[in-house]
């Protein structure tokens, strides 16, 4: 009874000791790795530059903006494929609007206004006449503008 009662001891003092198991991802291709407290603290507190919030409040207008084309879609084309691509973008960039404005505001960093970037010069966004081209397309040119300002 007693050789018991100390093995018990012993399994839970080496438990209350024990740190969690804390699994990294690996990248793809590579196997996941166990690392301990430390490493997982050194990870989350990872830092950030001017240019990782910069980047951040540009990839929300860029965001912004293929939401306000994707909506354009339901009243203006009938391919149901549009209709679909239209639709996965939406829900997307809404998630990713989200996961960036909480990153910027976890680290207290201000997140313009849509309206406040709109007229930027950045590449991969659609100008102002192509919005308005595209907003006053149907059928298969809405179709092709679409495709042509998405990509």
């Amino acid at each position: 009874m007693q050789k018991l009662s100390l093995s018990l001891f012993l399994i839970f003092t080496l438990s209350l000791s024990a740190e969690p198991l804390i699994i990294q991802p690996g990248l793809p291709g590579t196997s996941s790795k166990e690392i301990n407290s430390k490493e997982a603290i050194n990870i989350a507190n990872t830092g950030f530059t001017k240019d990782d919030t910069v980047f951040m409040n540009h990839m929300i207008v860029h965001h912004e903006q293929a939401l306000t084309l994707s909506r354009l879609a339901p009243n203006r084309t009938n391919t149901q494929e549009i209709l679909d691509l239209a639709g996965r973008i939406d829900v997307s960039q809404e998630d990713e609007i989200s996961f960036m404005q909480g990153w910027l505001e976890e680290r207290n960093i201000e997140v313009h206004a849509h309206m406040s970037m709109h007229h930027m010069k950045m590449m991969g966004m659609a100008s102002d006449q192509d919005i308005a081209e595209l907003s006053n397309s149907k059928g298969m040119e809405f179709d092709e503008l679409f495709l042509r300002l998405m990509i």
